[in-house]
């Protein structure tokens, strides 16, 4: 199994779970770079606690 198959199968796992897929093909390797964000409902600033919520 490749890391083109292994990709293939991943990332729509990952996008049914609710993470944002970022995907880089190396140019010169076969390597492929995934960085992962995950989104917590609509709107990202939800997800994070306001400032007054740290106090």
């Amino acid at each position: 199994m490749s890391g083109t198959d292994v990709v293939s199968i991943l990332i729509p796992q990952l996008l049914n779970l609710g993470f944002i897929v970022h995907r880089y093909n190396s140019y010169s390797t076969s390597s492929i770079y995934l960085k992962l964000d995950y989104r917590c409902g609509l709107w990202h600033s939800y997800c994070r606690p306001s400032r007054q919520e740290k106090i």
